[in-house]
């Protein structure tokens, strides 16, 4: 019977590794410098500790831009490292043209900037923790100090990865 346990043990052992392997757990991280935008952000604030309400942010600025014909389109979310509220929404080209925004939305320019860059494998919505877990801290080793207030950090969404990137503001 004991060795039937350590059986079951080691069997959930190896599929919890596997699993991370697949989520990119165990993956090579590698940081480049690059340039980032131009791109016109819209997007709604979100408290820091809301994070439950990404989603639903994410999915009001989408239908929006979605009703008003805006086809190509970036998921983005803004982290800031002087205490300011998060950014939820979405990057469109800056030549867009669009209506006045409704009640809670924002626009902020953002002008091509220098950043490091990381990219991630996206595989499901645990990829994004993982993701986040590990990327910034190798951001700021290779910047050789950790983010300050005057850096963001920038989460794009691919089809089939994450770009992570930490720039000033």
């Amino acid at each position: 019977m004991l060795e039937l346990i350590w059986q079951g043990i080691g069997v959930l052992v190896f599929a919890l590794i596997a699993y991370g392997v697949w989520m990119g757990a165990f993956s090579r991280i590698e940081v480049q410098a690059q340039t980032s935008g131009p791109h016109l952000f819209i997007y709604r604030t979100l408290e820091h500790s809301d994070y439950p309400r990404i989603r639903a942010l994410s999915e009001t600025v989408e239908a929006w831009l979605e009703a008003h014909g805006v086809d190509q389109r970036l998921p983005m979310q803004v982290f800031s490292y002087a205490g300011k509220p998060h950014q939820v929404g979405y990057c469109v080209s800056p030549k867009q043209t669009l209506p006045p925004l409704p009640k809670g939305f924002q626009r902020r320019e953002l002008p091509a900037a220098p950043a490091l860059g990381a990219r991630f494998s996206w595989r499901a919505a645990p990829s994004y923790a993982v993701a986040m877990t590990r990327v910034p801290p190798i951001l700021a080793r290779a910047q050789g100090q950790p983010p300050g207030a005057n850096q963001e950090l920038h989460v794009q969404m691919h089809g089939d990865h994450l770009l992570i990137l930490l720039l000033p503001v």
